[in-house]
């Protein structure tokens, strides 16, 4: 069944504070080779990381104002606010205080949530297009990270960075970039355009 077009805009991010080189990073070596590694940098594409002393949730709102900004959008035209990141500070009593402190900073009254390690801003984006399908007129997507355990910066895959994202997900485009969404395929919205956008922005 085909649904209406989804327009992903004013993609934004922000990255943490301080940058710091890869040789920096915690038995960044010994990581290397427990992984299979060779540490040679030109051969990953490893560069610097960039670092942040904030909260989880300040770089969220920033990334998220800046999008709203750029979109010319009034928090009142958001109807759902989905909050992404791979680990929150804390148990389950603090979740709720972290997410409400982000939406009340954002000016913003409803919110939706999820935890998928890397594949969190997909989810996120996947949950705001179905969202939009639904009764919603616009949702703000945002994922936000941090590293607290430095040793943790590497993965077989990647060094990561502190730092959030952030999009607008709507029936229509707001802002100068916005990003129009393939009608009757949901699993390929986007595809080229808004999904690495957003990741292209991300990367230090």
């Amino acid at each position: 069944m085909n649904t209406p077009p989804v327009h992903l805009s004013a993609p934004r991010y922000v990255l943490g504070e301080s940058e710091a080189h890869h040789t920096s990073i915690e038995d960044l070596p010994r990581k290397a080779r427990a992984f299979g590694m060779p540490p040679k940098a030109s051969l990953w594409g490893w560069g610097s990381v960039r670092r942040t002393a904030e909260s989880l949730e300040t770089p969220a709102v920033r990334s998220g104002r800046a999008t709203l900004d750029a979109a010319g959008a009034a928090p009142s035209s958001v109807d759902c606010l989905v909050l992404c990141s791979t680990r929150l500070p804390g148990g389950p009593h603090t979740h709720a205080r972290l997410v409400q402190d982000v939406m009340s900073r954002l000016d913003l009254d409803d919110a939706a949530f999820t935890l998928n390690r890397c594949t969190n801003l997909l989810t996120g984006l996947r949950t705001a297009q179905a969202l939009i399908a639904g009764r919603h007129r616009g949702v703000l997507v945002v994922t936000t990270d941090r590293m607290t355990d430095a040793s943790q910066r590497m993965e077989t895959f990647a060094l990561f960075s502190d730092g959030a994202a952030s999009a607008l997900v709507g029936a229509e485009a707001e802002g100068a970039d916005g990003y129009e969404g393939e009608s009757g395929e949901p699993q390929r919205s986007w595809g080229a355009r808004g999904e690495n956008q957003l990741h292209d922005a991300a990367r230090p």
